[in-house]
């Protein structure tokens, strides 16, 4: 994984690329507390670049982190969001989102469709989260404050997001 200096200066080469275009603010969309545990190539360390950059002065943008919800573990990581999110905040930096990937794209086969893909009829691909998991954790982060975003492409992973939602609000 890069070092410490060298996740502040890729940062930082985004900042000005962004300041030099006239962008003050950005949402980072898939952030890993832990370090690529949402299985995505995303270095360990990036919350902590971000809230370092942040007390020291460097950040100089208006920035907004999704956390990344862990499709390998369950609910209980719910505390470890918060206190992320609580941690990231007291350095200056706000994280009241998590991200889910709940399938993949058409293109690979990868989004979790209600029918059978048509050059395949006997698949219908996959949920990466439990319909029932997605739900109580949806249900907990937001009655913890949380915005939550939801990677779903194919029309099953639409309707069990659409699902976790109602159920978070009913």
């Amino acid at each position: 994984p890069p070092s410490d200096k060298a996740r502040e200066q890729a940062l930082g080469y985004a900042r000005d690329y962004f300041n030099s275009n006239g962008i003050v603010g950005w949402h980072d969309a898939l952030v890993p507390i832990g370090g690529g545990e949402a299985g995505q190539s995303i270095p360990p360390g990036v919350p902590e670049t971000y809230a370092t950059m942040a007390k020291n002065g460097t950040l100089k943008g208006h920035v907004r982190l999704a956390l990344a919800w862990d499709a390998k573990r369950g609910v209980e990581q719910v505390a470890d969001l918060v206190a992320a999110a609580d941690k990231l905040s007291a350095a200056g930096v706000s994280a009241k989102s998590v991200k889910f990937l709940l399938d993949g794209v058409p293109a690979q086969r990868t989004a979790a469709l209600i029918e059978p893909y048509s050059d395949m009829p006997n698949f219908k691909g996959d949920l990466h989260i439990e319909p029932a998991v997605l739900k109580d954790a949806v249900t907990r982060l937001d009655g913890e404050g949380f915005q939550v975003h939801i990677h779903a492409i194919g029309d099953q992973a639409v309707r069990t997001a659409l699902d976790a939602f109602t159920q978070a609000r009913g």
